[in-house]
């Protein structure tokens, strides 16, 4: 038995195949349903796309085989990579790289053989597309034609499989911009000045995206200090204002001063009936005073 021999940009090969993020997932009817009409059309009991990993070929689909992989030193699929048209083997009997391959002298007992390369935009095989009999044999022309056409929809379906999940992707970090942008606006408003305009209930799970969105703005930008303006706060309980001193002290320790405005002093006697300790929290009536204090400050 002859291993196939490694391509020039291995590497690569196996670079743009995980790009796919494909290996080891769950069937899928649109590579299953490609891989029977193989079956169907070169009128053989084997059909598999197989995928060439790097000690390995592993079957993203199958009909006729139960093994989901098997070592990349038997693989018949690791020699056709090696070129970009139909690779075929009409009887492994009288080919000495294959005659004694555990795969024809035992189970599946392939005496046939024929694949086409599974080729990627740049260039790269990252598998087969292939059909395996049990007699010796050889493709018609239409066969192999119909076989090539297919393989080519199989590395389309790869693309649209990972465009879909490249849209889902910036989808799903679009929707969580917007999540934190809607709950956490921070607003430069002067040189190293963030502005925290909250809004609406502050509960604990809310409070705490706010601390993380703020923090994290705070160390980005190097500001000096964080104005949080409390105007649209429509709830004022005690885990509320325990939530805002976290705030205020935690940007304290990355070098920001903390200014609370909008703090009436209704406000300010219910935070202190409430038992939250502001004394070391510079409070002011509105953002625009503060601003005046940190600019002239």
């Amino acid at each position: 038995m002859q291993a196939a021999s490694l391509p020039p940009q291995e590497q690569e090969r196996l670079a743009a195949l995980r790009r796919y993020e494909v290996l080891d997932t769950t069937p899928e009817e649109t590579f299953d349903e490609l891989t029977e009409f193989a079956s169907r059309l070169c009128d053989t009991p084997i059909a598999l796309i197989s995928l060439v990993d790097a000690n390995r070929q592993w079957f993203k689909a199958r009909v006729g085989l139960d093994a989901p992989e098997t070592h990349r030193d038997l693989a018949f699929c690791a020699h056709a990579i090696l070129r970009r048209e139909l690779f075929e083997v009409r009887d492994t009997f009288d080919d000495a790289r294959f005659a004694d391959n555990p795969l024809v002298v035992g189970d599946p007992k392939i005496r046939f053989y024929a694949g086409t390369p599974l080729v990627t935009p740049e260039g790269q095989a990252i598998g087969t597309l292939c059909v395996i009999d049990r007699v010796p044999r050889a493709l018609t022309d239409l066969q192999r034609a119909g076989l090539h056409v297919l393989g080519r929809q199989v590395i389309a379906q790869l693309e649209l499989r990972a465009l879909l999940r490249r849209q889902a992707d910036l989808v799903s970090h679009q929707e969580q911009l917007i999540r934190q942008l809607s709950l956490t606006p921070i607003i430069s408003v002067a040189p190293g000045v963030l502005l925290v305009p909250l809004v609406g209930a502050l509960d604990p799970a809310r409070a705490t995206e706010i601390m993380d969105a703020v923090l994290g703005a705070v160390a980005a930008r190097r500001a000096r200090a964080v104005i949080v303006d409390l105007t649209g706060v429509e709830d004022f309980d005690s885990a509320t204002a325990e939530h805002i001193l976290r705030l205020c002290n935690a940007s304290s320790l990355l070098g920001a001063s903390a200014v609370l405005a909008g703090i009436t002093p209704g406000v300010a006697r219910s935070v202190i009936a409430l038992g939250t300790d502001l004394s070391r929290t510079r409070t002011v009536s509105d953002v625009a005073e503060a601003l005046r204090q940190l600019l002239a400050g």
